[in-house]
Protein backbone atom coordinates (compact mmCIF):
# COMPACT_ATOMS: atom_id res chain seq x y z
CA UNK A 1 0.00 0.00 0.00
CA UNK A 2 2.83 2.40 0.91
CA UNK A 3 4.72 1.48 -2.24
CA UNK A 4 1.64 2.14 -4.38
CA UNK A 5 1.06 5.52 -2.71
CA UNK A 6 4.68 6.59 -3.24
CA UNK A 7 4.50 5.47 -6.86
CA UNK A 8 1.37 7.52 -7.41
CA UNK A 9 2.81 10.72 -5.88
CA UNK A 10 6.48 10.56 -6.90
CA UNK A 11 6.50 8.29 -9.97
CA UNK A 12 8.74 5.37 -10.86
CA UNK A 13 11.78 6.61 -8.95
CA UNK A 14 9.86 6.51 -5.67
CA UNK A 15 8.77 2.89 -6.31
CA UNK A 16 12.32 1.97 -7.23
CA UNK A 17 13.67 3.45 -4.00
CA UNK A 18 11.03 1.54 -2.00
CA UNK A 19 12.11 -1.76 -3.55
CA UNK A 20 15.74 -0.87 -2.99
CA UNK A 21 15.01 -0.30 0.69
CA UNK A 22 13.39 -3.71 0.92
CA UNK A 23 16.40 -5.39 -0.65
CA UNK A 24 18.69 -3.65 1.81
CA UNK A 25 16.52 -5.02 4.64
CA UNK A 26 16.77 -8.53 3.26
CA UNK A 27 20.52 -8.06 2.89
CA UNK A 28 20.77 -7.22 6.56
CA UNK A 29 18.64 -10.28 7.43
CA UNK A 30 20.78 -12.61 5.28
CA UNK A 31 23.96 -11.77 7.17
CA UNK A 32 25.42 -9.09 4.97
CA UNK A 33 25.24 -10.83 1.58
CA UNK A 34 24.81 -8.51 -1.36
CA UNK A 35 21.27 -8.41 -2.58
CA UNK A 36 20.59 -8.97 -6.26
CA UNK A 37 20.97 -5.96 -8.61
CA UNK A 38 22.75 -3.98 -5.87
CA UNK A 39 25.55 -3.08 -8.30
CA UNK A 40 23.18 -1.63 -10.88
CA UNK A 41 21.34 0.32 -8.19
CA UNK A 42 24.58 1.81 -6.90
CA UNK A 43 25.67 2.86 -10.39
CA UNK A 44 22.30 4.49 -11.04
CA UNK A 45 22.49 6.41 -7.76
CA UNK A 46 26.00 7.62 -8.60
CA UNK A 47 24.85 8.76 -12.06
CA UNK A 48 21.98 10.73 -10.55
CA UNK A 49 24.34 12.39 -8.03
CA UNK A 50 26.87 13.29 -10.77
CA UNK A 51 24.19 14.86 -12.96
CA UNK A 52 22.87 16.91 -10.05
CA UNK A 53 26.36 18.17 -9.21
CA UNK A 54 26.99 19.15 -12.86
CA UNK A 55 23.76 21.10 -13.03
CA UNK A 56 24.57 22.90 -9.80
CA UNK A 57 28.04 23.84 -11.10
CA UNK A 58 26.55 25.21 -14.32
CA UNK A 59 24.07 27.29 -12.37
CA UNK A 60 26.89 28.70 -10.26
CA UNK A 61 28.92 29.65 -13.32
CA UNK A 62 25.92 31.36 -14.94
CA UNK A 63 25.16 33.30 -11.76
CA UNK A 64 28.80 34.41 -11.54
CA UNK A 65 28.80 35.63 -15.16
CA UNK A 66 25.57 37.54 -14.61
CA UNK A 67 26.99 39.16 -11.48
CA UNK A 68 30.17 40.22 -13.31
CA UNK A 69 28.16 41.67 -16.21
CA UNK A 70 25.95 43.62 -13.81
CA UNK A 71 28.98 44.92 -11.93
CA UNK A 72 30.62 46.01 -15.21
CA UNK A 73 27.48 47.79 -16.37
CA UNK A 74 27.17 49.48 -13.02
CA UNK A 75 30.78 50.65 -13.16
CA UNK A 76 30.24 52.17 -16.63
CA UNK A 77 27.31 54.29 -15.47
CA UNK A 78 28.60 55.13 -12.01
CA UNK A 79 27.64 58.66 -11.01
CA UNK A 80 29.01 60.63 -8.06
CA UNK A 81 27.37 59.98 -4.72
CA UNK A 82 26.35 63.06 -2.75
CA UNK A 83 25.65 63.16 0.96
CA UNK A 84 22.15 64.15 2.09
CA UNK A 85 23.43 67.58 3.13
CA UNK A 86 25.10 68.12 -0.25
CA UNK A 87 22.06 66.88 -2.12
CA UNK A 88 19.89 69.31 -0.16
CA UNK A 89 22.09 72.22 -1.28
CA UNK A 90 22.00 71.01 -4.88
CA UNK A 91 18.22 70.79 -4.81
CA UNK A 92 18.04 74.44 -3.70
CA UNK A 93 19.85 75.70 -6.82
CA UNK A 94 17.64 78.02 -8.85
CA UNK A 95 17.83 77.60 -12.62
CA UNK A 96 17.52 80.50 -15.10
CA UNK A 97 19.12 82.85 -12.60
CA UNK A 98 21.80 85.45 -13.34
CA UNK A 99 23.54 84.51 -10.09
CA UNK A 100 25.35 81.19 -10.13
CA UNK A 101 27.27 81.90 -6.90
CA UNK A 102 24.83 79.77 -4.91
CA UNK A 103 25.73 77.36 -2.07
CA UNK A 104 25.17 74.38 -4.33
CA UNK A 105 27.70 75.74 -6.84
CA UNK A 106 30.38 76.02 -4.16
CA UNK A 107 29.57 72.51 -2.97
CA UNK A 108 30.35 71.14 -6.43
CA UNK A 109 33.41 73.41 -6.78
CA UNK A 110 34.86 72.13 -3.49
CA UNK A 111 34.37 68.56 -4.61
CA UNK A 112 36.06 69.23 -7.95
CA UNK A 113 39.02 70.83 -6.16
CA UNK A 114 39.33 67.82 -3.84
CA UNK A 115 39.09 65.12 -6.52
CA UNK A 116 41.99 64.23 -8.82
CA UNK A 117 39.65 63.84 -11.80
CA UNK A 118 35.99 64.20 -12.63
CA UNK A 119 35.79 61.07 -14.80
CA UNK A 120 38.70 58.60 -14.92
CA UNK A 121 37.48 57.42 -18.32
CA UNK A 122 34.93 58.51 -20.89
CA UNK A 123 32.45 55.81 -19.90
CA UNK A 124 32.11 57.15 -16.34
CA UNK A 125 30.32 60.32 -17.52
CA UNK A 126 27.14 60.80 -19.49
CA UNK A 127 27.75 61.87 -23.09
CA UNK A 128 25.46 64.82 -23.88
CA UNK A 129 25.17 65.15 -27.64
CA UNK A 130 22.02 67.30 -27.60
CA UNK A 131 22.48 70.28 -25.29
CA UNK A 132 18.76 71.00 -25.37
CA UNK A 133 18.29 68.13 -22.89
CA UNK A 134 20.10 70.21 -20.27
CA UNK A 135 17.91 73.20 -21.04
CA UNK A 136 14.66 71.25 -20.85
CA UNK A 137 15.44 69.03 -17.82
CA UNK A 138 18.16 70.64 -15.70
CA UNK A 139 17.02 68.97 -12.47
CA UNK A 140 17.57 65.50 -13.97
CA UNK A 141 21.28 66.23 -14.52
CA UNK A 142 22.00 68.23 -11.36
CA UNK A 143 25.28 67.04 -9.85
CA UNK A 144 25.82 64.41 -12.56
CA UNK A 145 29.15 63.99 -14.35
CA UNK A 146 28.60 64.73 -18.03
CA UNK A 147 30.82 65.06 -21.10
CA UNK A 148 30.30 67.66 -23.84
CA UNK A 149 32.15 68.87 -26.93
CA UNK A 150 32.15 72.53 -27.95
CA UNK A 151 34.07 75.41 -29.50
CA UNK A 152 35.87 77.90 -27.26
CA UNK A 153 34.51 81.40 -27.81
CA UNK A 154 35.86 83.31 -24.82
CA UNK A 155 38.27 82.72 -21.97
CA UNK A 156 38.86 84.67 -18.78
CA UNK A 157 40.26 84.24 -15.28
CA UNK A 158 38.97 85.84 -12.10
CA UNK A 159 39.07 85.48 -8.34
CA UNK A 160 36.66 86.31 -5.56
CA UNK A 161 37.09 89.64 -3.85
CA UNK A 162 35.49 88.41 -0.61
CA UNK A 163 38.04 87.01 1.87
CA UNK A 164 35.84 84.03 2.72
CA UNK A 165 36.15 82.78 -0.86
CA UNK A 166 39.92 83.23 -1.08
CA UNK A 167 40.47 79.49 -0.64
CA UNK A 168 39.15 78.84 -4.14
CA UNK A 169 41.98 80.80 -5.72
CA UNK A 170 41.88 81.78 -9.39
CA UNK A 171 38.79 80.61 -11.28
CA UNK A 172 39.24 79.94 -15.00
CA UNK A 173 36.09 80.30 -17.09
CA UNK A 174 35.50 79.22 -20.69
CA UNK A 175 32.48 79.98 -22.82
CA UNK A 176 31.68 77.16 -25.25
CA UNK A 177 29.26 77.03 -28.15
CA UNK A 178 28.03 74.44 -30.59
CA UNK A 179 26.44 74.89 -33.98
CA UNK A 180 22.70 74.37 -33.79
CA UNK A 181 22.58 74.31 -29.97
CA UNK A 182 19.87 76.48 -28.35
CA UNK A 183 22.21 77.53 -25.54
CA UNK A 184 25.87 78.04 -24.70
CA UNK A 185 27.98 76.33 -22.04
CA UNK A 186 29.96 77.99 -19.25
CA UNK A 187 32.83 75.83 -18.01
CA UNK A 188 34.42 76.60 -14.63
CA UNK A 189 37.86 75.00 -14.55
CA UNK A 190 40.12 74.28 -11.62
CA UNK A 191 43.11 74.16 -13.99
CA UNK A 192 44.62 76.96 -16.04
CA UNK A 193 43.09 77.69 -19.43
CA UNK A 194 46.07 79.67 -20.73
CA UNK A 195 47.02 76.99 -23.27
CA UNK A 196 43.56 76.67 -24.81
CA UNK A 197 43.27 78.85 -27.94
CA UNK A 198 40.13 80.68 -28.92
CA UNK A 199 38.29 78.79 -31.64
CA UNK A 200 39.57 75.36 -30.58
CA UNK A 201 37.16 72.43 -30.25
CA UNK A 202 37.48 70.74 -26.87
CA UNK A 203 35.99 67.71 -25.14
CA UNK A 204 35.52 68.13 -21.41
CA UNK A 205 33.90 66.33 -18.48
CA UNK A 206 32.42 68.12 -15.50
CA UNK A 207 29.66 68.27 -12.94
CA UNK A 208 26.46 69.88 -14.18
CA UNK A 209 25.34 72.69 -11.88
CA UNK A 210 22.49 74.66 -13.43
CA UNK A 211 21.11 76.63 -16.37
CA UNK A 212 22.19 80.22 -15.89
CA UNK A 213 21.24 83.41 -17.71
CA UNK A 214 23.57 86.19 -18.86
CA UNK A 215 23.45 89.36 -20.96
CA UNK A 216 25.58 90.05 -23.99
CA UNK A 217 27.10 93.41 -24.96
CA UNK A 218 23.78 94.51 -26.47
CA UNK A 219 21.77 93.61 -23.39
CA UNK A 220 20.10 90.53 -24.86
CA UNK A 221 19.43 87.66 -22.45
CA UNK A 222 20.85 84.20 -23.24
CA UNK A 223 21.02 80.84 -21.47
CA UNK A 224 24.07 78.71 -20.74
CA UNK A 225 24.68 75.37 -19.03
CA UNK A 226 27.08 75.71 -16.08
CA UNK A 227 29.67 72.96 -15.59
CA UNK A 228 32.51 72.57 -13.08
CA UNK A 229 35.50 70.48 -14.11
CA UNK A 230 39.28 70.26 -14.18
CA UNK A 231 40.04 70.79 -17.84
CA UNK A 232 39.53 69.41 -21.33
CA UNK A 233 40.41 65.82 -22.11
CA UNK A 234 40.81 66.56 -25.84
CA UNK A 235 41.74 69.73 -27.73
CA UNK A 236 41.41 70.00 -31.50
CA UNK A 237 43.67 72.84 -32.62
CA UNK A 238 41.83 75.37 -34.74
CA UNK A 239 43.27 77.65 -37.42
CA UNK A 240 45.37 80.34 -35.66
CA UNK A 241 43.59 83.64 -35.24
CA UNK A 242 46.48 85.61 -36.75
CA UNK A 243 46.41 83.43 -39.87
CA UNK A 244 42.69 84.06 -40.27
CA UNK A 245 43.33 87.79 -40.04
CA UNK A 246 46.19 87.59 -42.57
CA UNK A 247 44.04 85.62 -44.97
CA UNK A 248 41.21 88.10 -44.61
CA UNK A 249 43.59 91.04 -45.18
CA UNK A 250 45.03 89.41 -48.28
CA UNK A 251 41.56 88.87 -49.71
CA UNK A 252 40.70 92.53 -49.07
CA UNK A 253 43.88 93.69 -50.84
CA UNK A 254 43.25 91.44 -53.85
CA UNK A 255 39.64 92.61 -54.09
CA UNK A 256 40.79 96.25 -53.93
CA UNK A 257 43.33 95.73 -56.73
CA UNK A 258 40.80 93.99 -58.97
CA UNK A 259 38.22 96.69 -58.29
CA UNK A 260 40.74 99.44 -59.11
CA UNK A 261 41.73 97.81 -62.38
CA UNK A 262 38.09 97.38 -63.36
CA UNK A 263 37.35 101.03 -62.59
CA UNK A 264 40.38 102.20 -64.61
CA UNK A 265 39.29 100.08 -67.58
CA UNK A 266 35.80 101.60 -67.51
CA UNK A 267 37.18 105.17 -67.34
CA UNK A 268 39.63 104.60 -70.20
CA UNK A 269 36.92 103.06 -72.34
CA UNK A 270 34.63 106.02 -71.84
CA UNK A 271 37.50 108.48 -72.54
CA UNK A 272 38.36 106.75 -75.80
CA UNK A 273 34.72 106.78 -76.88
CA UNK A 274 34.46 110.55 -76.17
CA UNK A 275 37.68 111.24 -78.10
CA UNK A 276 36.43 109.34 -81.13
CA UNK A 277 33.12 111.23 -81.02
CA UNK A 278 34.88 114.62 -80.91
CA UNK A 279 37.11 113.60 -83.80
CA UNK A 280 34.10 112.79 -85.93
CA UNK A 281 32.51 116.17 -85.16
CA UNK A 282 35.68 118.04 -86.16
CA UNK A 283 35.77 116.56 -89.66
CA UNK A 284 34.44 118.77 -92.66
CA UNK A 285 31.55 117.72 -94.85
CA UNK A 286 33.71 118.03 -98.04
CA UNK A 287 37.43 118.43 -98.61
CA UNK A 288 38.97 121.93 -98.65
CA UNK A 289 39.80 123.45 -102.11
CA UNK A 290 43.32 123.27 -103.35
CA UNK A 291 43.38 126.83 -105.05
CA UNK A 292 41.30 129.80 -103.87
CA UNK A 293 42.01 131.78 -107.08
CA UNK A 294 39.73 129.59 -109.14
CA UNK A 295 36.92 130.06 -106.64
CA UNK A 296 37.37 133.85 -106.73
CA UNK A 297 37.33 133.90 -110.52
CA UNK A 298 34.13 131.88 -110.60
CA UNK A 299 32.57 134.20 -108.13
CA UNK A 300 33.53 137.30 -110.09
CA UNK A 301 32.15 135.88 -113.32
CA UNK A 302 28.76 135.23 -111.84
CA UNK A 303 25.93 137.02 -113.70
CA UNK A 304 23.67 139.06 -111.62
CA UNK A 305 19.93 138.85 -112.25
CA UNK A 306 18.24 141.67 -114.25
CA UNK A 307 16.22 143.03 -111.37
CA UNK A 308 19.13 143.09 -109.06
CA UNK A 309 20.07 146.44 -107.58
CA UNK A 310 23.65 147.22 -108.66
CA UNK A 311 24.36 149.13 -105.51
CA UNK A 312 27.37 148.16 -103.57
CA UNK A 313 27.49 147.42 -99.94
CA UNK A 314 27.66 151.17 -99.12
CA UNK A 315 24.47 151.92 -100.96
CA UNK A 316 26.16 153.78 -103.85
CA UNK A 317 25.67 153.02 -107.51
CA UNK A 318 28.68 152.32 -109.72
Amino acid sequence: MAAALMTTRFGVDAAFMTGYARRLARHATNGGQSPPHIGSCTRRTATVSSTTATRAALRSVLCLCAALAAANAGAQTTQPAWTPQQRELLDKIEDFSFNFGQPGFYTILERALAEPSIAPDDDAALEIADWSELLERPADFRGAAITITGVVGRSKAWRHTQPRFAKYGVIHQLELSRRGAPLACTLIMTESAAGIPIGATIRVSGYFVMIRQYRDSRGNVHQAALLVGHGPTLISQAVPRSWRFQKRGAMIIIASIVGGLLLAWIVLRRFNAAARREARLAQADHPAPAHLADDLQKWAAREMPDDADPRDADGRRP
